[in-house]
């Protein structure tokens, strides 16, 4: 009688593991353009199968930046060659910045991931990095 048991417990739980539930994951960028992460030795997902949050993306935001005279800040911009060059700015010369992020993701970011159920579509949660 425990044989049978133990044989109806195996099949219900390959039934479960064979209908792909939700978890969470973690993959490995390996390709930027085309995306593509690698989240096992057999499984590379490409981006039909990744959503990727606005955080993870090179993605504008715009500030409002309170008026202050007496104080300046210094700010490194890229020039139309994409040079770096420094920019002596006063707080009550503006009061919005539209302020580019870049924070796209690159090769070999380490990523957490959100598997929905049926294993179609892969939510990239964010970023993970090694506690020193």
């Amino acid at each position: 009688m425990a044989n049978i048991n133990e044989l109806v417990k195996a099949i219900a739980m390959e039934a479960y593991k064979g209908s792909k539930p939700a978890c969470l994951m973690c993959g490995k960028v390996t390709s930027t353009s085309p995306l593509k992460v690698k989240i096992s030795d057999k499984l590379e997902l490409d981006g039909d199968n990744l959503v990727i949050p606005e955080s993870l993306t090179d993605h504008y935001v715009f500030m409002d930046i309170e008026k202050d005279s007496s104080t300046t800040y210094d700010f490194v911009v890229l020039d139309s060659l994409q040079q770096e060059q420094s920019l002596d700015v006063k707080k009550a010369e503006f009061t919005k910045a539209k302020v580019k992020v870049y924070n796209a993701l690159k090769k070999n970011d380490e990523l957490l991931l959100f598997r929905q159920p049926g294993g179609q579509k892969f939510y990239i949660i964010d970023r993970t990095v090694r506690a020193e």
